[in-house]
């Protein structure tokens, strides 16, 4: 994974120019170290791909990002929200769209009424 600079304001949140902002992300599952120290910033209309074997951290740094996983150490910022303190979560949430490895697909929804569904929950 990438790690670019960003500035961050002297309240500590991010400049809304970026969308997501990951610093020194860790996740462990016991003594296994699933990400080790992982930055990444993604701005706004820019669009990144996570390239890696299996077994890399991929998924578990999404999932940390979305929010569905809690870190270790480090931060993530989704519009300037922590997607782990609520009442910011809920803004992190609205702000971001996961579509997990194995997406549910209802067979009697046309495309456009799936992704509203999703879009709902």
């Amino acid at each position: 994974m990438s790690s670019v600079d960003c500035r961050i304001g002297e309240d500590g949140r991010v400049p809304p120019s970026n969308v997501i902002t990951v610093r020194q992300l860790t996740r462990t599952y016991g003594d296994r170290v699933a990400l080790d120290g992982c930055d990444l910033t993604v701005a706004a209309g820019e669009c990144v791909a996570l390239l890696g074997h299996n077994g890399s951290g991929k998924t578990t740094a999404l999932r940390t990002i979305a929010g569905q996983l809690t870190p270790t150490s480090g931060t993530v910022r989704v519009a300037g929200a922590d997607p782990y303190l609520e009442p910011e979560a809920v803004q992190a949430r609205a702000a971001l769209g996961f579509v997990p490895d194995a997406p549910v697909f209802y067979r009697d929804l046309t495309v456009r009424e799936h992704v509203e569904l999703v879009a709902l929950t």
